[in-house]
């Protein structure tokens, strides 16, 4: 084999570890720190409060309506925008 061949195929191996050492750098480190105990200061709530404020967020301006649903956990949305004409684009 020519030497060239040779440096490449280390260097691809070498590569390749990097990448698997990296994976495993990335995935153990994530777990590591999305696992944090709740914070002292946080009051949790009960789900029917978190239900009220989340239905307070209602507004006549927003292009969405939230409503207490039995299919769903807390609440559901549904839009209520007029389909678009031919010439409009979207406001975004």
């Amino acid at each position: 084999m020519e030497p060239l061949a040779v440096a490449g195929m280390i260097f691809g191996v070498m590569g390749l570890l990097l990448a698997i050492a990296a994976t495993v750098w990335g995935v153990n480190y994530t777990r590591r720190n999305m696992h944090h105990a709740a914070r002292a200061d946080v009051i949790p709530l009960p789900k029917t409060k978190l239900k009220q404020l989340l239905l307070q967020l209602n507004r006549a301006k927003h292009p969405f309506h939230l409503h207490a649903s039995s299919q769903a956990d807390l609440v559901s949305w549904d839009t209520h925008k007029q389909p678009l004409g031919r010439n409009q684009k979207q406001p975004f």
